[in-house]
């Protein structure tokens, strides 16, 4: 049987069979041979096309890519948790590929940030390269990336602010597309006032004149339409997937073949923030105070809906779980109805676009109450600022997550940490035959040093002068055993701080009867907060530099520099991870907590241990990112010999050695020793 095709809008091809679903005996037949051949293909590329051209050949790569074949045939999600090094995103793209070129249907591939998108793109580039076929490749990002030539325009009218920013100016107005494309330095400040705000697709395609210079714009009205590979982050899919439960249009095709979600850990919190909602009773006194003098019957409306959530609000003291808001939902639905007359009426701009906004507040939890069920827990709560608050909290996202990922035929998560899988399954998945599997780091766990020192803890009844001193000699004495980089971790930007004061007394020699005279002198550098995409670069640069000191990087725990970011070979020879990485204690904490002691869980685990553990392995994935890479991975917290923090550890972590502050030196100097006569003894052989 011949594959039936035809174009579509310009943008790629679309198999019929794709189209209007496999029906009879002899497509299914078909579909069979396809993917054969698909697996086939995907095989011989790792093992013989790859290889000619210089890969390794790597068993857990090309082994988790016909994994990823077989899940793709028979329609199943797959959770996939990639040791560092396995090639992960090549093991994605080579199927993908090779199914594309068979069926022409969009393909979604989600990273959890930005910076991955351009990764992925120039790995796709690659395959493509090696196999001979180039689909169209489109990155997606949100509004905020992108110049608005209008504002752009409108912010420069002014000439005095053309001379001060003419550098700029002239940089912009020759050409690019979003802020990367250009070398100047625009600032956070100047860039929010030239970017895409907030895009109005009716108003930018009637009204705008710049709609035909506008990329954004271009972008938005390709995308639903687009046949190819998408390429987005996260938080552009959560997006996409709340357009899709307010009926709104989407940003992506609403029917694709795959799903992958790269870095897929990153899915829960996201789920979570996506498909819950909440309303606060000063925002409606606030709208009343907008529209009293406009509208009476808004204002009763208003009026009413605000009484229904004083009752509530004298009945809670700080929080209150409560069975239903079934009240407060009929409440809403007659102020949706004023709400909507209102703004058809309303010829004051200023006003209207303030309760335009309210509006959707509004609708988005409405929305979200029309999905209520035993994923979903409500309470009220007085906020620190004293504002009375209703919330519905999705505790457990995955029945939301299937809705959207089921309008594709299979979805692949992916992520170098999944553990326990039992955990990611429960909130990603509720397919009984979905399935997960492991795939090895490739690299020798020789060549990295794990210990564990007990003799320290981020507990806070332990928080004092003289712990914050024990972790800096730690410190001291990691960076002292090897001239190189390190990057260390902390719990919080408070804790930071404070092992920062106490190391810089050591750097400072207040303490030096304690400490040998220094080898080499030791820079720090340290992550602030609300870092800046400038500061961000700045920092990574100081690890690529070369230089005669070792350099320490103070970081925070699954913060920028945690996930994401590839420091190999002597770029990075060291990671310290200081506590267990643990939310902090708070109300929606809890309340997971007790929602899943109440349903047969472990609470504290899935509110706490999981989350923060799964930190600890992004931060201490770091350190080696190659089979060159050589370093040492130091976790430092009493509580990592405790049988539920082992229980999550990675296979590789097996060979651990337990240290404290008098032998770790001894154990750090013989580990470098080791691997410099390795080296030496490999430089005699070639």
């Amino acid at each position: 049987m011949t594959v039936s095709e035809k174009s579509i809008g310009g943008y790629g091809l679309l198999n019929e069979n794709w189209l209007f679903g496999i029906t009879n005996t002899e497509s299914k037949k078909h579909r069979a041979d396809c993917f054969r051949e698909i697996g086939e293909r995907t095989f011989s590329f790792f093992l013989d096309t790859a290889v000619e051209q210089g890969f390794e050949d790597r068993e857990g790569q090309w082994t988790m890519s016909c994994e990823i074949v077989d899940a793709m045939q028979k329609k199943k999600h797959i959770a996939i948790e990639a040791g560092v090094g396995i090639g992960k995103s090549f093991a994605y793209i080579v199927p993908l590929l090779f199914y594309h070129q068979k069926y022409h249907c969009p393909i979604l591939i989600a990273t959890s940030t930005i910076a991955l998108q351009d990764q992925l793109a120039s790995d796709i580039k690659i395959i493509e390269d090696m196999i001979d076929y180039h689909p169209t490749v489109t990155i997606a990002k949100g509004q905020t990336h992108f110049l608005c030539k209008k504002r752009f325009d409108e912010f420069f009218l002014d000439k005095k602010t053309r001379q001060k920013y003419s550098e700029i100016y002239e940089d912009v107005e020759r050409d690019g597309h979003e802020r990367s494309d250009w070398n100047a330095d625009i600032s956070d400040f100047l860039w929010n006032q030239m970017n895409v705000k907030e895009y109005n697709p009716m108003y930018c395609r009637q009204r705008c004149s710049y709609r035909g210079q506008c990329y954004y714009h271009n972008l938005r009205q390709r995308l639903p339409i687009e046949y190819g590979i998408i390429l987005c982050n996260q938080d552009l899919l959560a997006v996409n997937m709340r357009k899709r439960l307010t009926d709104s249009k989407e940003l992506f095709p609403h029917q694709f073949e795959f799903v992958v979600i790269d870095e897929a850990h990153n899915l829960v919190e996201r789920g979570r923030q996506m498909y819950s909602a909440s309303i606060c009773k000063e925002d409606f006194l606030g709208i009343k105070k907008k529209v009293r003098y406009e509208d009476e019957k808004l204002t009763e409306r208003l009026e009413d809906c605000n009484r229904g959530l004083l009752a509530m609000k004298r009945e809670c003291e700080e929080y209150k779980v409560l069975n239903s808001v079934s009240h407060i939902y009929l409440k809403l639905l007659n102020l949706m109805t004023e709400l909507e007359r209102f703004l058809e009426e309303c010829e004051k701009e200023d006003i209207r676009e303030e309760v335009l906004e309210f509006y959707f507040h509004i609708r988005s939890f409405m929305d979200i109450h029309e999905r209520l069920d035993e994923n979903y827990v409500i309470y009220s709560e007085l906020d620190g600022e004293g504002k009375f608050r209703v919330h519905l909290f999705c505790v457990n996202p995955a029945g939301n997550l299937g809705e959207f990922l089921q309008k594709g035929n299979s979805t692949i998560f992916f992520s170098a940490t999944l553990l326990p899988i039992t955990y990611y399954k429960k909130l990603l998945s509720t397919g009984k035959e979905d399935y997960a599997i492991y795939a090895e780091s490739p690299f020798d766990v020789e060549h990295r040093l794990l210990m564990v020192g007990g003799d320290v803890s981020t507990k806070y009844t332990r928080r004092n002068e003289e712990m914050y001193q024990r972790y800096a000699r730690y410190l001291w004495k990691l960076a002292n055993g090897k001239k190189g980089n390190y990057l260390v971790f902390f719990p919080s930007y408070r804790f930071l701080e404070d092992v920062y004061e106490a190391f810089e007394k050591i750097q400072e020699k207040e303490e030096l009867e304690a400490f040998p005279a220094l080898d080499h002198q030791i820079t720090c550098v340290t992550q602030s907060q609300s870092m800046s995409e400038k500061g961000r670069e700045e920092f990574l640069n100081t690890f690529e530099e070369e230089r005669k000191e070792s350099l320490i990087g103070f970081c925070v725990m699954g913060g920028i520099f945690s996930e994401g970011i590839d420091l190999t070979e002597d770029k990075l020879i060291g990671a310290v991870i200081v506590g267990t990485g643990l939310p902090q204690v708070c109300r929606e904490r809890e309340i997971l907590k007790d929602y899943f002691n109440q349903h047969g869980q472990r609470g504290f685990d899935y509110a706490y241990l999981y989350p923060g553990m799964n930190k600890v392995l992004q931060a201490a994935g770091r350190v080696i990112r190659t089979d060159e890479d050589r370093g040492v991975i130091l976790l430092l917290d009493d509580r990592f010999f405790d049988r539920r923090y082992q229980e999550t550890f990675p296979r590789e972590w097996e060979n651990q050695r337990s240290c404290s502050l008098g032998n770790m030196a001894e154990q750090i100097e013989e580990f470098w020793k080791k691997e410099k006569e390795e080296a030496q003894t490999v430089r005699k052989k070639e």
